[in-house]
C-alpha cells in the first residue's frame, strides 16, 4: 500500500515537471517572438522617422526657395509699380489728415512722393479727441474765440481745417488740436485732402460727424476729398461716401489699395476695397485721363508696363 502512493506521488511529480517544462519552453518560445515583433517594430518606426525627417528637409527647401522666390517677386513689383507710378501726380499738392494716431501712414507719405507729389501740410488728431467721453477744456474754448460744445467742435474744427489751407497759416485751434503737422509751408496749399482713418475705442461716431463737416464745408472750396484706410480698421462708410461722391480705399496698406489711391489721385473716381458698396479691389482702368487737368499727360504712361502690372496684380 505505501509503494502504490509512493508510485503515486511519484508519477504526479513526473507530471508536473513535464508540464512546467513545457510552460517555460512555451515562455521562452513566447520571449523570442516578442523580441522578433519589437524589432521589426523598431525597424519600422526608423525607417517612418528617416522618411519624415527627409521630407521635413524637403519641405525646408522647397520653403526656402519660395521664400527666396517671394522676395523676388516683391522686389520685382516694387521696381515696375514704382517705374508706373513715377511722376505720375506731378503738381499736386495733398494734406494728409489723420484721425487718430494708432496706425501708421508713412509709408502712403513716401508713395506720394515718389508719385511727385507735394505732401503738406499733413495734420494728425488724437482718437480722443473723437470720443464720446473728451471733454473740452478752456483753452480750446480761447483758441476758437468763441465758448464749444461737442457738436460745434467738430464744425469749428472742419471750418478751421479749411481756413488754414486756403490762408497758408495755422489757426489757433488748428495748432492747439494737431498732433503734428508736415515739414511742407502750408503756403504752398493743396488741392486734394486725404483723409486717413486710424483710431480705435468708441470713436467712430465723432469721426463721422467731423467727416460729414469737412465735406460740407470742402464744397465750398473746391477741394477733392479721398478717404483711406486700412483694411483692419472697417472704420469708412462707402455708402454715405459714395452718395456724397467721396471716392474711398479702405485696403490703402495692400499693392491693390496702394495702386487705386495713385489712380484716384490721378483723376479717377471710386470707392474700392472689400467692403460692402464697394466697386472692387482695382478701378476698370487705371489712370484715366483727367479731362479737367491738362497738365496730366496721358501719353507719358509706359502702357506696355502699366498693362502687364495690372494684369499680375489682378491674377493675384
Amino acid at each position: 500500500m505505501v509503494n502504490i502512493k509512493y508510485y503515486l506521488i511519484l508519477l504526479i511529480c513526473m507530471f508536473l515537471s513535464l508540464g512546467l517544462g513545457m510552460v517555460i519552453g512555451i515562455s521562452l518560445q513566447n520571449k523570442n517572438v516578442l523580441e522578433k515583433q519589437y524589432d521589426m517594430i523598431s525597424q519600422r518606426l526608423e525607417d517612418e522617422f528617416l522618411n519624415m525627417r527627409n521630407e521635413n528637409q524637403q519641405l525646408k527647401d522647397t520653403l526656402k526657395t519660395l521664400e527666396k522666390l517671394e522676395k523676388e517677386n516683391a522686389a520685382l513689383y516694387e521696381s515696375v509699380f514704382n517705374s508706373i507710378i513715377r511722376n505720375k501726380l506731378n503738381g499736386s499738392r495733398i494734406t494728409l489728415i489723420e484721425m487718430g494716431s494708432e496706425d501708421d501712414y508713412s509709408d502712403i507719405i513716401d508713395l506720394l512722393k515718389v508719385a511727385g507729389a507735394s505732401i503738406g501740410p499733413s495734420l494728425a488728431f488724437d482718437a480722443s479727441l473723437f470720443r464720446e467721453e473728451y471733454e473740452l477744456d478752456n483753452t480750446i474754448n480761447v483758441s476758437s474765440q468763441t465758448i464749444l460744445d461737442k457738436g460745434q467742435l467738430y464744425v469749428q474744427l472742419a471750418e478751421n481745417i479749411m481756413i488754414s489751407l486756403t490762408r497758408g497759416e495755422l489757426t489757433p485751434l488748428i495748432q492747439r488740436l494737431s498732433l503734428t503737422h508736415g515739414s511742407a509751408k502750408i503756403q504752398n496749399g493743396c488741392n486734394t485732402i486725404v483723409l486717413a482713418y486710424s483710431s480705435i475705442g468708441n470713436a467712430k461716431r465723432g469721426i463721422d460727424k467731423f467727416v460729414h463737416n469737412l465735406v460740407r464745408v470742402s464744397k465750398d472750396y473746391n477741394f477733392n476729398i479721398i478717404a483711406i484706410e486700412k483694411k483692419e480698421s472697417n472704420l469708412i462708410d462707402a455708402v454715405w461716401c459714395k452718395k456724397n461722391g467721396i471716392s474711398t480705399i479702405d485696403h490703402v496698406n495692400t499693392l491693390y489699395g496702394k495702386i487705386s489711391l495713385i489712380s484716384l489721385l490721378y483723376g479717377d473716381k471710386g470707392n474700392y476695397g472689400y467692403a460692402e458698396g464697394t466697386d472692387g479691389i482695382l478701378p476698370n482702368e487705371l489712370f484715366p485721363q483727367n479731362p479737367e487737368d491738362q497738365s496730366l499727360d496721358r501719353d507719358s504712361i509706359e502702357t506696355d508696363d502699366l498693362d502687364i502690372f495690372e494684369k499680375e496684380v489682378r491674377q493675384n
